[in-house]
Order: structure tokens, then sequence, then C-alpha cells
């Protein structure tokens, strides 16, 4: 996959994660890097994701609605939501 000038391309994936092998999920590591690598101010790129996290060790586990932008590789969490989807507490 590559990246097109001019135009932002959103990878996403929700409650996903948990259901992948570690090497699939290297795999897609590596392709989100390679992504990201590509991304410069005419092909931006995101990551965009719902998938459950804990906030802390311990903690109750949440459902973030997160994301990672290139160029720069700045991340935040955009939200929390029920596993299955909306509502959506936008933050």
């Amino acid at each position: 996959m590559t990246l097109t000038d001019d135009a932002l391309t959103v990878l996403w994936h929700s409650i996903t994660w948990q259901y992948l092998p570690a090497d699939e999920r290297a795999a897609i590591r590596a392709g989100i890097d390679a992504l990201a690598a590509q991304a410069d101010a005419h092909c931006p790129f995101v990551h965009l994701t719902l998938e459950p996290a804990h906030q802390r060790p311990g903690a109750q586990i949440k459902y973030l609605v997160r994301m990672r932008s290139w160029p720069g590789g700045h991340a935040r969490v955009l939200g929390e939501c029920h596993p299955h989807g909306p509502p959506v507490t936008w933050q």
C-alpha cells in the first residue's frame, strides 16, 4: 500500500487487535510504520482505532477511539464508547 499525493489516507480498525495472533499484529505494525514513513504534508496518514485499553495497571478496560497521525506521529484519544460502538463520548 502507498499513500497518494493530495489525499488523506486513513487506516481504521475496531475491536480487532485482540483476535489477531502476534505475527499478524507484527506484520500490521510493520505496514503502519511503512505508511507512516511515506507521510508528508501532501500525503498525510492517520491510524484510527477503537480498541480496549487499560489507562493504568489494574484499571477497568475502556474502549477508546484513538488516532495517531503522520507526519509527526502525534497520538490522542478522541473518545470513549461501548465495545459495540455508539454512543461515543467525544473528548
